[in-house]
């Protein structure tokens, strides 16, 4: 079996979660679409998944990867020598600063793509689109000009504007999916992000970075059947509310954590078929009738409510940074 992975940036304990889910054999081949640095929550999971890069990811072998615009850029300052003085003071031990050293160096050997042919269709796993060196998007498998533009390409974000021949498809990352383009809005199935997919086109950046009360999760696609697996479920999201809540001392309310970190404000405005977003809108609208809130203010009500809320947050994110509010 083949599997996709999305952009990890420094989520180790997602990936081994992740990963404990596949239940891999000897024969499965698992490829990342890159971006394994940057954002990463902490300096222990960094050096962890550093050490498991090192260890696991080759050209042919069981685990593989594509270059990220994350990577490539690591891998370029580390190479200038602007860039090496500015890594000296990041990494001032001299052991640790050869480590990144050679990580930064087989970043950089990285291919832009990786190419699987499946039940006849060929499988592109890249990080974000293929650009040729007219900076131009096209359909994957005609000709180019003189062959495809790196920095380009990982840097492309106009794949949701192409369409690909039904014969190729295109399994990137790099584009954070937004939870309600994936998640109908109007039922809010899923609150965990998800993997997004329009025709021939598969995103699978859930944006584990972001932490899991902004939804963020890290998923991976099979290319052999189109399952998708992923390393935090919803009830994961709700259980990291309330352990904030609580880390909160009382100033936050785990329903207001809920909405403090939602994209839209759907959660007054729409019943759904989530138990959890069900008590938290009843809650909302509870608090909204005590403060006499009529119905054409709910929704502006609603903003600010979320707005005091993120400011709560980015106030307790000084002393614990899971508090932080991704925008």
């Amino acid at each position: 079996m083949h599997y996709v992975i999305g952009d990890v940036h420094g989520c180790y304990d997602a990936l081994m979660l992740l990963l404990g889910k596949l239940n891999l054999t000897s024969e499965d081949i698992v490829t990342f679409v890159g971006d394994f640095v940057d954002r990463e929550p902490s300096r222990e999971q960094y050096d962890n998944l550093v050490a498991w890069f090192m260890e696991n990811i080759t050209d042919d072998g069981q685990f593989r990867s594509a270059v990220g615009n994350h990577d490539y850029d690591f891998h370029n300052t580390m190479k200038s020598f602007w860039g090496l003085n500015r890594y000296m003071t990041v990494f001032p031990d001299e052991k640790r600063l050869e480590i990144q050293k050679a990580f930064a160096e087989k970043l950089g050997r990285l291919p832009l793509y990786h190419e699987y042919t499946i039940h006849g269709v060929r499988n592109i796993v890249t990080h974000s689109w293929l650009v040729d060196r007219k900076y131009q998007p096209y359909f994957i498998g005609e000709d180019t000009d003189g062959g495809y533009d790196i920095e380009g390409s990982i840097w492309d974000r106009q794949w949701s504007l192409s369409c690909d021949p039904k014969e190729v498809r295109v399994i990137h990352g790099h584009t954070i999916v937004v939870s309600g383009r994936v998640d109908n809005p109007d039922k809010y199935n899923n609150i965990a992000t998800r993997i997004y997919k329009n025709g021939n086109n598969v995103n699978v950046d859930c944006g584990c970075f972001m932490g899991l009360a902004n939804r963020g999760n890290l998923a991976a696609f099979r290319l052999e059947d189109d399952e998708v697996f992923y390393a935090y479920s919803d009830d994961d999201v709700v259980e990291e509310c309330k352990r904030l809540a609580v880390l909160s001392k009382g100033e936050l309310k785990a329903h207001e954590i809920f909405v403090a970190c939602a994209r839209e404000p759907w959660i007054l405005l729409k019943r759904t078929d989530h138990a959890y977003i069900n008590e938290c809108r009843n809650k909302l609208l509870e608090e909204s009738r005590q403060k006499d809130v009529d119905y054409n203010s709910l929704a502006d009500w609603l903003q600010e409510k979320k707005a005091l809320c993120r400011r709560k947050m980015m106030r307790l994110s000084e002393q614990d940074k899971s508090f932080i509010v991704w925008n």
